[in-house]
């Protein structure tokens, strides 16, 4: 076996473990949002205001996104 052989194997071996960590990742923070999804639905991504301790509570990224999005872009 040459060593292109080996360093090609293991090239294969780091990228497939980064992509099965970003699929784990991203499964795992899934199955923990599932709760506050079935909870709050996708309107929270809408909302204007961010007031967790409210009757009821407000969970509003709206604000967020667009001044990331300002900042950023």
């Amino acid at each position: 076996m040459k060593i292109d052989d080996v360093v090609k194997i293991l090239t294969f071996l780091c990228a497939g473990s980064s992509i099965l960590v970003v699929f784990l990742i991203f499964g795992y923070t899934l199955l923990e949002g599932l709760p506050f999804l079935a909870k709050y639905g996708l309107s929270f991504l809408t909302g204007l205001y961010w007031k967790p301790y409210a009757d009821p509570p407000q969970f509003g990224l709206l604000p967020t996104i667009i001044g990331t999005l300002s900042v950023s872009g």
